[in-house]
Formats: C-alpha cells, structure tokens, sequence
C-alpha cells in the first residue's frame, strides 16, 4: 500500500478504471490493507469507478492438495498475512472459501460496492 496513493493519481490522470484484488496484507501503519487505516482509499477508488473483488483475507497460497477426509477437499494452505502468517496449514473447502468471503466482505464494507464474484488466487495457484 506504500505506493497506493501514486497508483491512484496514475488511474485518475489517465482515466482508467481497474479491478482491484485485495487481501488484508500487512502495512507500516500496521492494520493491514483492508484495515480502517486504508478504508477511505478504497472508499475514493469505489467512487471513482473501479472494481473490487477477493485475494483472500490471509493472502492464503495454495501449496498442495491432500487426501478428502469425509468426502470433503483438503489443501496444504501458506498465509503471508494475519497471524497465521509463514505457518504451513490444513484447511477444508468450507475454510478457504470462508478466507475469500472475508475479503469480499471486507471491501464490501468500505467501498459500499458489491465486489465481483470472483477471487484471484495469490500465487496465481490454484488445486
């Protein structure tokens, strides 16, 4: 977010509107991206056009799949942000989907725009 604002100035003097991917990643103010610190940045680039969706909540890397217990999809998970940050995870379906609701909530909550119902997966990895 260190350079939110010149990318901002960028898209507004070239009158472009982008979707905005956006996980609660770490700041030096220290409440992350999607924290109270940023809301009103998002605020401004919801008026002015753009688009939201999730990059989950704990900017969560997909790093394998692992055997379905009770029928339900498990995957080796890497948050880079929250408190989980670093740690090697197991979460089912229900939690990952839950980790990109967050997010999607979250931007709904400051911008007051419905972000698009589709996430970006960090890493750009996906099961």
């Amino acid at each position: 977010m260190g350079i939110a604002p010149l990318v901002a100035d960028v898209l507004r003097r070239e009158q472009v509107r982008v979707t905005f991917f956006a996980a609660n990643e770490r700041t030096k103010e220290g409440d992350g991206s999607l924290g109270n610190t940023w809301a009103p940045w998002w605020k401004a680039r919801a008026a002015e056009g753009h688009e939201f969706a999730s990059h989950t909540w704990q900017h969560a890397y997909w790093r394998g799949d692992l055997k379905p217990e009770g029928g339900e999809a498990r995957f080796r998970i890497e948050p880079s942000a929250g408190a989980q940050t670093g740690k090697r995870l197991t979460w089912s379906t229900r939690q990952y989907c839950e980790d990109i609701r967050l997010a999607a909530d979250r931007l709904a909550s400051v911008t007051g725009k419905k972000p698009l119902p589709l996430y970006r997966a960090p890493g750009g990895k996906t099961s």
